[in-house]
């Protein structure tokens, strides 16, 4: 038979808050689904999430309330085979292991999955490798990481912003790439001049040859070689237009000017061009009529002249001149009729102008930058967008001179730098220059840094009359770089004190590149010029070169990579180190890389060796502590035991001696009736009376051990709820004769005390006892005083009786509740009463605590659990 355990197995929670525990203590992430059906079909299309474990809102960042589908919370989950996954075990009844690297739906990590049908339901168990604590050098990477994502995301945004508002605007806007002057963007607006040719991507000189010989490609190579804008109104372009070899006149106003990357260079051209043909032919067509009507007005002067011929001829003349006039008038009319179209169509086209001027103003101000022209030498705005407005502070106004608008940039160099722009006509481009602003509503200045570029604006004749303010603000790029720097910096410092290395490994040439810390690991002084995976393996131990290779291909399949291993240095010492990394897959799914840092981890390993033998040390040890336990345990039992024997001997004692006393008692009174008085003998009757104070004492002692006997078996006896005043009330009716023969003065104070779990016999017997002592062991020189009132302490109610008479001597205070001791031997008493006292308050759980002085008053604090 097997042998019996020394004490009971403890009791198992029900299944219910069993269950509960385990999902709350447990490190693996838990989820019950339940399927949902197709209508009026078995078809499986969601689960309902009914249940996660606090790991599982860990792992996921979810609330801990259900009631979600797995299809609309991780729609991705239906392409990478993880709801086919559970729709499988679930029909099956499987439990098998299934691997995913889930990287969509707000997830990033390789989770271990195992799910199984249970009734119902769906039980899925996962792990991912990002519950485990990251090193400082793998949360400062995803940091950097996530940065630099969400920097390139808003670049993008900004640039596709920008693209847009360029493919938007009713003006011909082409951008020209590189000194071939090939086309990198068309808007609409440009493309519709050629309807049958296809011009993006093209050079220039291909896609319109025709401009070669009118001076086009000279302006634009100059602009692209200087850097110094081009600006022309009205210049005349003939252009093949439609493609059939008829080149056309037309005019348009145009704007060529460079762009530089952030290093500053020249990298391409803006073409920035409008079609201004049917104003300037309108115009031109007014300069005509004026002109003829000058012939005319030529004509009829000389008319005029011969009218002093000869009657016939004068006659003649009128006839001819009045014909003239006739014809001349109906001119007139024709060219006035001419003259008012003309003048019409060129309001029209002003109109058009003044339309396509606000509407430039208004996408200028929406675009990501701060813009700005400034005219004259003081440079006072003329224009400004809403971000050039919120970045002076709300100070930029119209016709105010910059330096009184933004004073602070004086003293900052910025002003002498319009001054040179203008008085130069040479543009200037500023790069991350830090720049100080001052805030008018806090009076507060914040450092800022700005990329700018400050362009002239010249007329035809080449003469400067502005300056274009295009500022972008580039802080918080500054600040990001600085924090990638500042993080690389970390880096190393991390890996220099931590021991630590990356390393990348090309898998299709089986080639790295590594830190110095890397080759250091291994007992390198220098970086080795030649490293690939064969060269790690030789390092490593023998034995565990199977554990590498099986690492290898494992980290292959699954895309991560963790191997704790043992390798040999370059002068023969053993070291353990942990390689951690992730693999990179191509399009087919092929790896082609992998990516990760190695760390020495010796000491760790000793530590955990040590750590090892100390548990098998402490594992020993409890053993024998164990041991000594049930042999205290065996003793305290036989203590108990003893104990009860002791109660039992003290009532069977205090019972069996009645007999005998009574016996004795029954014989003095015997032979006192047998003797006679004798003649000078007194002694006799002094014995007889010493004989029968002893027998009563006896008798009184024997009462008080029947006493401690009963209140030892009351021990853990049920207590009730008892209210503290009735029982006071009828202690006090008990005590009135000795209330009123000591004149004592009674003040109670315990009308609101809450009911106490306390036996009302022994409550009552408290009471009186601890009242009965403060009257009894009174000053002489004064009244009794006594006190009586309560309160409540935490979980206990606190009864307190304070007296105002001998009081005690606590010097000796551990003995004032032993049986049989008293202080005060002239006052009738047997010195068992505080005893009892103290027993029957500490049975029930409580305790009871004496401040007193000698000559003033004591005060007892009973402290009952309520």
């Amino acid at each position: 038979m097997p042998a019996t355990p020394p004490f009971p197995a403890p009791a198992l929670s029900s299944a219910s808050e069993l269950l509960a525990d385990v999902l709350f203590v447990s490190l693996t992430g838990v989820l019950f689904y339940q399927p949902v059906y197709a209508p009026d079909s078995q078809e499986i299309i969601d689960f309902q999430c009914v249940r996660l474990n606090p790991a599982a809102q860990r792992m996921l960042e979810l609330p801990e309330h259900a009631g979600w589908t797995l299809l609309a919370q991780y729609p991705h989950s239906r392409h990478n085979g993880v709801f086919a996954y559970y729709c499988q075990a679930f029909q099956n009844e499987g439990a098998e292991r299934f691997d995913v690297n889930y990287q969509a739906d707000r997830l990033d990590n390789f989770f271990h999955l195992a799910a199984r049908r249970s009734g119902q339901l769906l039980v899925v168990s996962f792990t991912d490798t990002a519950d485990q604590d990251r090193s400082n050098v793998e949360q400062t990477l995803r940091e950097s990481h996530a940065r630099e994502r969400q920097a390139r995301a808003e670049a993008e945004t900004q640039r596709q912003r920008l693209h847009d508002m360029l493919m938007q605007l009713p003006v011909c806007i082409a951008i020209y790439v590189g000194p071939n002057m090939v086309y990198d963007l068309v808007n609409p607006y440009y493309q519709q001049l050629f309807p049958e040719r296809t011009i993006l991507g093209l050079p220039l000189s291909v896609a319109l040859p025709e401009l070669k010989s009118q001076g086009v490609y000279e302006e634009l190579t100059r602009v692209y070689r200087t850097g110094k804008p081009y600006y022309n109104q009205e210049q005349e372009t003939w252009v093949d237009f439609t493609n059939s070899g008829q080149l056309q006149k037309r005019y348009f106003n145009v704007f060529f000017q460079a762009l530089r990357d952030a290093e500053g260079s020249i990298y391409g051209l803006l073409n920035f061009a409008y079609d201004v043909t049917e104003q300037v032919q309108a115009r031109q067509q007014v300069e005509q009529l004026n002109q003829e009507q000058a012939v005319i007005n030529e004509e009829l002067q000389v008319a005029n002249e011969e009218y002093s011929l000869t009657n016939v001829e004068l006659v003649q003349t009128q006839r001819e001149l009045r014909t003239l006039n006739q014809e001349l008038e109906a001119r007139i009319q024709e060219r006035t009729t001419q003259v008012a179209a003309a003048l019409r169509k060129a309001e029209q086209q002003g109109q058009l102008l003044e339309q396509q001027k606000v509407l430039l103003q208004h996408i200028l101000s929406q675009v990501p930058a701060s813009i700005a022209t400034l005219t004259g030498p003081e440079h006072r705005y003329t224009f400004f967008n809403s971000s050039y407005h919120v970045l002076s502070g709300q100070r930029a106004q119209y016709d105010l001179p910059v330096s009184e608008a933004i004073p602070e940039i004086g003293s900052q160099g910025f002003v002498h730098l319009l001054d040179r722009v203008y008085s130069t006509g040479e543009p200037y481009v500023g790069i991350e220059v830090p720049v100080q602003l001052r805030n008018p509503a806090s009076n507060t200045s914040r450092q800022q840094y700005i990329d700018f570029v400050y362009q002239p604006l010249v007329t035809v004749e080449g003469k400067t009359q502005g300056i274009l303010a295009f500022i972008v603000d580039a802080t918080d790029k500054v600040l990001a770089r600085r924090e990638v720097e500042r993080s690389q910096e970390l880096l190393q410092l991390a890996l220099t004190a931590g021991q630590m290395g990356t390393w990348h490994l090309d898998l299709r040439t089986n080639t790295s590149e590594r830190s110095l810390q890397h080759d250091q690991l291994f007992g390198y002084t220098e970086p080795q010029p030649e490293w690939g995976a064969d060269r790690f393996r030789s390092h490593v131990v023998p034995e565990q070169q199977e554990l590498l290779e099986a690492a290898s291909l494992e980290a292959r399949r699954t895309g991560s990579l963790q191997l704790e291993v043992q390798i040999v240095r370059v002068d023969q010492q053993r070291r353990w180190v942990e390689v951690r990394g992730k693999v990179f897959y191509d399009e087919s799914g092929t790896p082609v890389r992998m990516a990760g840092v190695i760390t020495e981890i010796t000491e760790r390993k000793v530590a955990a060796q040590q750590l090892q033998f100390l548990s098998d040390e402490l594992e020993v040890t409890n053993a024998k502590l164990e041991a000594r336990n049930q042999d205290l345990l065996e003793t305290n039992r036989q203590l108990k035991r003893t104990n009860v024997d002791l109660d039992n001997f003290i009532y069977t004692a205090s019972h069996d001696l009645k007999a005998p006393i009574l016996n004795i008692e029954g014989l003095l009174n015997a032979l006192q009736g047998s003797l006679s008085p004798a003649p000078g003998a007194p002694e006799v009757a002094q014995i007889l009376a010493l004989m029968y104070g002893s027998v009563e004492r006896f008798k009184t002692t024997i009462a008080q051990l029947t006493d401690v006997a009963r209140l030892q078996q009351e021990y853990a006896q049920p207590a009730t709820q008892v209210a503290l005043a009735p029982v006071l009330e009828g202690v006090l009716l008990d005590l009135a004769p000795l209330l009123q023969d000591t004149g004592a003065q009674l003040e109670v104070h315990v009308e609101e005390c809450p009911l106490v779990a306390f036996s009302e016999k022994n409550l009552r017997s408290v009471v009186y006892n601890l009242i009965s002592n403060a009257v009894k062991y009174r000053h002489p020189g004064r009244v009794p005083r006594v006190q009586v009132r309560c309160r409540t302490e935490q979980q206990f109610l606190v009864l307190e009786v304070q007296d105002n008479g001998l009081g005690l001597d606590l010097a000796n205070g551990q003995k004032l509740f032993v049986m049989f001791r008293r202080y005060h031997a002239h006052v009738e008493g047997s010195g068992i009463g505080l005893y009892m006292v103290k027993k029957m308050v500490e049975n029930a759980g409580g305790r009871i605590e004496v401040v007193s002085a000698v000559g003033e008053g004591s005060t007892f604090s009973v402290y009952l659990p309520r």
